[in-house]
């Protein structure tokens, strides 16, 4: 009954559970005929015999559905993982994982098609296509990440397959089991290069301009924000452009009291109407 068993498991395996349950029949009819007595006949003299037969066609048919429900979940896991790495594959971002210790273990198709690398194994150093200018910061910042198990976003030049540098921007992100600690970490790479160059040939402009030119953002909460400000800032009312890039109360603490109140009513207008607005008002020179 083991080579019955053996076809039982190969046909349930390899053809799912119809084909199992055949195997499971055509096994039974066939130890009833050759192996029990009266052998050569489907006749079962024995009550044990018949017990037996019936304990090995409910075992066929266990394994039989087991076996199935194991070919279905792995066809179904197949598929999924095509499905996944050929979207991963369409995307214009490189897509990239890593384990909570930071070693990368999966790089989507636009990796290998953007640095030129071996599409057949993983690279060994990924920190090898960074710009070297670039590179120490990179590390320090994903060191960091790990430690502290945070998501997070950085810009940085990769190599391409000519040679020359793109900028990209980074975002990581952690999965986290019911600890809250990271047990896998996904990241995609955006290339930005003309957004990038754009930056800077305004930089220029902004450098080159009189005046202070900022971008100011209204948060829902009644904040604001300035999240960027040409350096002349400074000059202006000693407010250094990174201290508000998340919190404009300190250029707002440097405006006289008098004017204070029409420069808010002018702005909340220009928020609700979405129009245009101009004002005259004093701020405390730094000197």
């Amino acid at each position: 009954f083991v080579f019955f068993i053996l076809a039982i498991l190969i046909s349930s395996r390899f053809g799912g559970v119809g084909p199992g349950l055949v195997a499971t029949a055509l096994s039974t009819l066939s130890g009833m005929y050759f192996f029990v007595e009266p052998v050569n006949d489907f006749r079962v003299a024995a009550a044990a015999d018949v017990l037996n037969l019936l304990l090995f066609a409910v075992v066929g048919i266990a394994i039989s559905l087991l076996s199935g429900q194991a070919r279905d979940a792995l066809a179904f896991s197949t598929h999924r993982q095509e499905r996944l790495q050929m979207i991963s594959d369409s995307v214009p971002q490189i897509l990239w994982t890593a384990g909570p210790n930071g070693v990368c273990d999966f790089l989507n198709a636009r990796w290998y098609e953007y640095t030129g690398a071996d599409s057949n194994r993983l690279p060994k150093v990924w920190t090898d296509y960074i710009h070297p200018e670039d590179r120490p910061r990179v590390l320090e910042y994903w060191k960091g990440l790990l430690a502290s198990g945070r998501d997070g976003r950085i810009e940085f030049r990769i190599q391409r397959y000519d040679g020359i540098y793109h900028w990209f921007e980074s975002r990581i992100t952690g999965s986290r089991n019911s600890e809250g600690r990271v047990t896998r970490w996904f990241g995609s790479n955006t290339d930005i290069q003309e957004a990038h160059a754009e930056q800077e040939r305004f930089a220029r402009i902004v450098s080159s301009a009189p005046g202070t030119i900022y971008k100011m953002i209204s948060r829902p909460d009644g904040t604001l924000a300035m999240p960027f400000a040409s350096p002349t800032l400074r000059e202006l009312c000693g407010v250094d452009p990174a201290e508000v890039a998340d919190d404009a109360s300190p250029f707002f603490a440097r405006i006289d009291p008098e004017d204070l109140t029409h420069l808010d009513q002018l702005r909340r207008e220009s928020a609700r109407d979405l129009s245009l607005w101009t004002a005259e008002f004093r701020v405390r020179h730094p000197e």
